[in-house]
C-alpha cells in the first residue's frame, strides 16, 4: 500500500476528533481531511449504520487539493471538469 494505515486501540484518536460514543464503546465513522499545514479542509461525521461511498470521499479530497490551489470547484465537480472563475 502507498499509504499509512493507523489503528486507535485506545480510542484517544475517535475521543480528540469527537467522534468516540462513550456509553457504545465505539467511535461514529468520521472523515477529516486535513492539509499538510494542519488546516481541517473537510469534516463528515455519520452514524455507525450509515456506509460510505469510498469514490465521493476520494472527489472531495481532490477537489480539496484543487481548492487549496486557489482553484474554485463547482457542485458535483469530477476530476477533469473545468473550475469556476
Amino acid at each position: 500500500m502507498n499509504f499509512p494505515l493507523a489503528s486507535d486501540l485506545t480510542h484517544e484518536v475517535s475521543k480528540n476528533y469527537g467522534v468516540y460514543i462513550e456509553d457504545f464503546g465505539a467511535a461514529q465513522r468520521g472523515i477529516f481531511i486535513i492539509d499538510d499545514e494542519s488546516i481541517i479542509r473537510y469534516v463528515s461525521v455519520s452514524d455507525l449504520g450509515a456506509g460510505r461511498d469510498v469514490d465521493a470521499i476520494v472527489n472531495i479530497l481532490k477537489a480539496a487539493q484543487q481548492a487549496k490551489a486557489g482553484k474554485l470547484v463547482p457542485a458535483n465537480w469530477k476530476e477533469g471538469n473545468s473550475f469556476l472563475n
